[in-house]
């Protein structure tokens, strides 16, 4: 290998004549010097040892990682990692960042979701409904007027054009979360918005779906029963007094009556009236409900997965740190325009999920959180992460603060992007 000092002894053999050489020569040392420094401390605006360090694209795993990291020698999490699927159904893209010796793997599923203004709006809330919410929730006035207010600046077009990206980006997940429960034996998942508080209750809401479906399957559709209804009272009226049946239940119904099997077909005429007239309503309650069930989860692809395959659903973040940055988001929204009030929807939260991860100690955890949220950054995995729409990114890399905090639990990082996240 050719060394440094023969090459400098080259350069000078050719320019040392030269005053122009020199000064050329003299430049190119100061920038090669400067280059190597600034590549050595900072690159990207990122620190690393040397070079070497700086994460490039392994195609052998593909996934992000140091030049020098060896494959063969992965931790669990980054094995987890370099065996997780590149391609799934309702992903644009899966992106894999690796950290030496990461004892846990967060897998964040960027999501569009609905805010909190949008409620009353997807819902329809009656003042019943919005009271029967109050006193379960057992919540004051003012904080369930607080929590279903909507303080956006939307027409009805953006808002609906908005709402319709988020149902296309969750039918996206919904298909990323189920290839992996089938494939990848899936079966919990950390939820953006679920707090401990609420886990139970998140439980229970599945139960009563699930039963109210299997009670409605064992009646049958209303639509089915009147009209079956409709046709026997048919059959009887169309047969009249030529029926033993129906003699005998005219007399049943009026006893010694020599009129008594006119009269029971008059009953049944005014009875098959009233089933007739019934019907258009009944299917309208039939087609509700059928399109309640359709779009129960149309907001929520985790929820969705939950009651379809019974994963468990894991609180992502503290009720307090949800309050907090609902609380920042209305003084965004306000014009407030303190830099912290970022921190408060972003990065405690984020903080937050990966403590929750290590509590658990499993190696690899998936979460479906905002994509706007990032826990890496350009510390972490250098100038290959990306910066697009990651608002969280203002204020720290997560990853990097963890990982100098807890040496010992490391944490790797995949994202996956659904397919319609970016789509215009």
């Amino acid at each position: 290998m050719t060394s440094w000092k023969n090459i400098k002894k080259n350069l000078d053999e050719k320019v040392a004549n030269s005053k122009i050489g020199r000064t050329i020569f003299s430049r190119t040392a100061k920038a090669i010097a400067l280059g190597s420094l600034i590549t050595t401390a900072l690159v990207g605006g990122v620190k690393y040892h040397n070079w070497r360090s700086e994460p490039v694209y392994k195609h052998e795993i593909s996934a992000v990682a140091p030049r020098n990291y060896n494959p063969n020698k992965a931790s669990l999490a980054n094995k987890l990692l370099q065996d997780f699927p590149t391609e799934i159904p309702g992903a644009a893209q899966v992106d894999k960042y690796v950290i030496p010796e990461a004892k846990y793997c967060l897998v964040h599923v960027r999501q569009k979701h609905v805010v909190k203004g949008d409620f009353k709006y997807i819902y329809h809330l009656t003042e019943k409904e919005i009271e029967n919410m109050r006193k379960f929730f057992e919540l004051s006035e003012k904080e369930i007027r607080d929590l279903i207010k909507d303080d956006s600046k939307e027409n009805v077009f953006e808002r609906t054009k908005r709402l319709k990206k988020t149902t296309e980006v969750q039918a996206d997940i919904y298909r990323i979360l189920e290839n992996l429960i089938l494939n990848k034996g899936l079966k919990e998942v950390y939820d953006e918005g679920l707090t401990p508080e609420f886990e139970d209750w998140n439980t229970q809401k599945f139960k009563t779906d699930k039963l109210w479906d299997k009670v409605y399957r064992t009646l049958g559709s209303n639509e089915k029963r009147v009209r079956g209804e409709i046709s026997e009272l048919e059959k009887k009226i169309k047969e009249g007094k030529q029926s033993v049946s129906v003699a005998l239940e005219a007399d049943f119904e009026y006893p010694n009556d020599k009129n008594c099997i006119d009269k029971y077909l008059s009953k049944l005429s005014q009875e098959l009236e009233e089933q007739r007239k019934k019907l258009p309503e009944v299917i309208g309650e039939d087609n509700k409900h059928e399109q309640e069930k359709k779009n129960r989860y149309q907001y929520d692809a985790v929820d969705k997965a939950g009651f379809n395959y019974g994963i468990k659903i894991i609180p992502a973040e503290t009720l307090k740190g949800n309050i907090r940055a609902s609380l920042a988001m209305d003084e965004i929204k306000r014009g407030n325009k303190d830099p912290k009030l970022d921190e408060k929807i972003f990065d405690n939260r984020e903080d937050i999920l990966l403590q929750y991860i290590a509590d658990q100690n499993e190696p690899l955890a998936i979460s479906v959180y905002g994509g706007a949220h990032a826990w890496g950054g350009r510390e972490s995995f250098g100038t290959s992460y990306p910066t697009t729409e990651r608002t969280s990114l203002k204020d720290k890399d997560n990853i990097a603060e963890w990982n100098k905090k807890h040496p010992d639990k490391k944490f790797s990082l995949i994202e996956i992007t659904p397919t319609h996240y970016e789509k215009k």
